[in-house]
């Protein structure tokens, strides 16, 4: 009788285990890229053996890349991110694959193998134009920009820093690390004279730069 009730608190144990390292999953999964110190701190919570579903595993591993990627912690080893890879590659949302191919190529440019690091973000831009993700295909072609640069391909990387400056342009909206008021204004250039002055003027800086 008593083994039988070890075993029945061991299964309720890690059954209660598993729920609440989902919960922080969902939780995490909201602020990651606004928060990614908390979010950080609230994955190094969960014992990833808890996670059972490989589905489970992989936004574990995905959520804990870009946490780390965007507290500016560089991975060169692609252990962690293995899962999502492997699991995202042939299913998941296309959102989730976009993440995954990004983060993927962060991890291949921090490893110094560039050439892979291009293709992986050449497939998150591929899914990233479908669905209109221009924050996302912005950093990926600006990745693939850094991966050129670093190989002295400036024509190539010139060519892929304009297409982020267009990407970026193109989210709209964007969210300034400044201690200032601001207002986020969809379509600004549009609405505004001035902003759309401004465009303008970028855009022209931009283009002698590149001459």
């Amino acid at each position: 009788m008593k083994y039988i009730f070890s075993i029945f608190l061991a299964v309720w144990c890690f059954a209660s285990c598993m729920s609440d390292s989902l919960i922080i999953l969902d939780d995490v999964e909201s602020y990651v890229y606004d928060e990614p110190d908390s979010a950080l701190q609230m994955l190094s919570m969960i014992d990833s053996e808890t996670l059972s579903r490989k589905r489970d595993k992989a936004l574990y591993a995905l959520l804990y890349s870009i946490a780390l990627d965007k507290c500016y912690i560089d991975v060169a080893s692609d252990s962690l991110i293995s899962p999502a890879v492997d699991y995202y590659k042939s299913k998941g949302r296309p959102e989730y694959r976009m993440r995954m191919w990004y983060q993927y190529g962060r991890v291949l440019y921090n490893s110094q193998q560039y050439s892979s690091a291009v293709i992986s973000y050449m497939k998150a831009v591929e899914i990233a134009e479908r669905s209109n993700e221009y924050m996302l295909l912005g950093l990926a072609n600006r990745g693939i920009a850094e991966c050129y640069a670093k190989t002295y391909d400036l024509n190539e990387s010139l060519k892929y820093l304009e297409r982020a400056y267009d990407d970026f342009v193109l989210a709209d909206a964007m969210k300034l690390p400044i201690d200032i008021p601001t207002m986020d204004i969809v379509k600004g250039d549009l609405r505004s004279h001035s902003i759309g002055c401004a465009s303008i003027v970028a855009k022209v800086i931009r283009d002698d730069f590149m001459i």
